[in-house]
């Protein structure tokens, strides 16, 4: 996806359609791309490209010029600046509030307003929670392992050791010498 990316920047057009591009990429690795390509001083402001990202990342709000929610059905919920869309109380409001309660461990607090400078205090802060977010869940793990149902775990864990002792068993082997006395 990476390439694809690099290529598209490349190519230097006017207009850029970006479907949901970061998603493959961990959090410090999309940061910096984002930041170099679309950040305020990125490469494709620079440029002048008018660039149409299409994302479920909430904390990339802040660095929109102009946002777009679409509703399940493909129409325009609501569209604005954030700033207009944060003070309308809205679905984008609602998404970044959820955005930013899930960063702080879920946790039910009181949003403050958001900072509507250029220098994007919020979308920074979203970004460092978004990078000390856990890679790995429990709930994720059995959740898998109950869909795949108790059988199907054991007989996978039995081939798994036997797996694993048969890759180390030729090296446990003790060689057996025969003498030729009689």
């Amino acid at each position: 996806m990476s390439q694809a990316l690099a290529r598209a920047v490349y190519s230097r057009q006017h207009v850029l359609i970006l479907d949901d591009v970061f998603s493959g990429l961990d959090a410090k690795s999309e940061e910096r791309i984002f930041s170099r390509l679309l950040g305020a001083n990125g490469l494709l402001r620079q440029l002048g490209t008018t660039v149409i990202l299409v994302t479920h990342a909430a904390h990339r709000l802040s660095y929109a010029d102009h946002i777009i929610a679409l509703s399940p059905q493909g129409t325009i919920l609501e569209q604005g600046k954030l700033a207009q869309l944060l003070a309308s109380s809205g679905y984008v409001a609602g998404l970044a509030a959820r955005d930013i309660s899930e960063a702080e461990g879920g946790l039910n607090e009181k949003i403050p307003p958001a900072k509507t400078g250029g220098d994007g205090d919020v979308a920074r802060q979203n970004a460092a929670a978004d990078i000390s977010r856990p890679i790995g869940n429990w709930s994720v793990y059995s959740y898998y392992f109950t869909s795949a149902g108790r059988r199907n775990i054991a007989v996978w864990a039995v081939v798994m050791i036997c797996y694993s002792m048969l890759l180390s068993f030729p090296g446990k082997i003790i060689p057996i010498t025969f003498s030729n006395t009689c």
